[in-house]
């Protein structure tokens, strides 16, 4: 559970830990977050290949951004 500043008290189930420097990503947003830096995007729309992915390890969390704080040090997004 993390606290919001409206207060909101939300429940996640991932926590990211992108580079310094990553870009914010807006509440609501759709993430998957892969290990393989050289994914062809555009394979993401195809949800077959997105299943396959999570069963070979490729794809390890898929959410909702439901918040994205950019640090000093890295981006931190809860999904």
């Amino acid at each position: 559970m993390i606290n919001t500043a409206d207060g909101r008290a939300i429940a996640f189930s991932s926590l990211i830990q992108a580079p310094k420097g990553t870009p914010r990503v807006d509440e609501g947003t759709e993430v998957i977050i892969s290990t393989d830096a050289q994914l062809d995007v555009t394979k993401l729309l195809n949800a077959d290949f997105v299943t396959t992915a999570k069963q070979q390890g490729i794809i390890v969390a898929q959410g909702t951004c439901l918040k994205c704080d950019s640090g000093r040090l890295h981006t931190r997004i809860w999904i």
